[in-house]
């Protein structure tokens, strides 16, 4: 997509989207320059996500989870069918009823 494209989105949208994956070491090669000024006056939304390397960090989340289960399985305090998972997010939004981690169940 070329600037202009993309400036004209932003202007019809006002919404900035920026995804990025996070590298090991970490590389500064996505560093862009906004003029704030601008961007707030014009009450646009910058939203951005970054990602880890999954084929990096999943394995070794897996061999942790495997490997320290009796610990992090207590961690979840409160299980929720997939229909309530406003209602978890809302508990855990509002750290109602000691809710340290709450499981989403996609199956129910």
């Amino acid at each position: 997509m070329k600037k202009q494209q993309l400036l004209l989105l932003i202007w019809i949208i006002g919404l900035i989207f920026s995804c990025d994956k996070q590298e090991e070491p970490p590389i500064n090669k996505s560093v862009y320059s906004i003029e704030f000024e601008a961007f707030f006056r014009k009450n646009l939304e910058l939203l951005g996500i970054v990602t880890p390397d999954w084929d990096q960090y999943l394995p070794k989340a897996c061999d942790a989870f495997i490997h320290n289960r009796k610990e992090l399985v207590a961690l979840i305090t409160h299980r929720f069918s997939i229909h309530e998972a406003g209602k978890a997010f809302t508990m855990y939004e509002r750290h109602e009823d000691g809710i340290l981690k709450a499981l989403v169940n996609a199956a129910k």
